[in-house]
């Protein structure tokens, strides 16, 4: 059973790790997307640790396979998201911006 100490503990890192990220990203600091995306990580594991108690114990094996499987499924989910919104983008810019023409040499496609 977790105590307050523990429970405040993962509370204060949490919102430790949210408040450098929010500073980071007000005041412009370069490399922001990888940073964040580090902060976010850590984000998670304080989660998982703190408040799902998940941990590499033996009785815990199934939460865990299934917390894993899960973090699968979300990282398809939203790797092919980014794929698709990729290739929309790229196929459905204005006129103005590429011709027909231009996207048709780019791809190697001669009628």
């Amino acid at each position: 059973m977790p105590t307050f100490k523990h429970i405040l503990l993962g509370f204060l890192f949490s919102l430790l790790l949210t408040l450098v990220a929010f500073f980071w990203v007000v005041k412009g600091m370069p490399s922001a997307g990888l940073f964040i995306f580090v902060l976010a990580i850590l984000q998670v594991m304080a989660q998982v640790i703190f408040f799902l108690h998940m941990r590499a114990e033996s009785s815990q094996k199934w939460n865990n396979l299934f917390f894993i499987s899960t973090m699968g499924v979300v990282i398809i989910v939203v790797a092919g998201c980014l794929w698709i919104m990729g290739h929309l983008n790229y196929n459905m810019m204005s006129s103005g911006m590429k011709t027909d023409h231009e996207i048709m040499e780019k791809e190697a496609i001669h009628k």
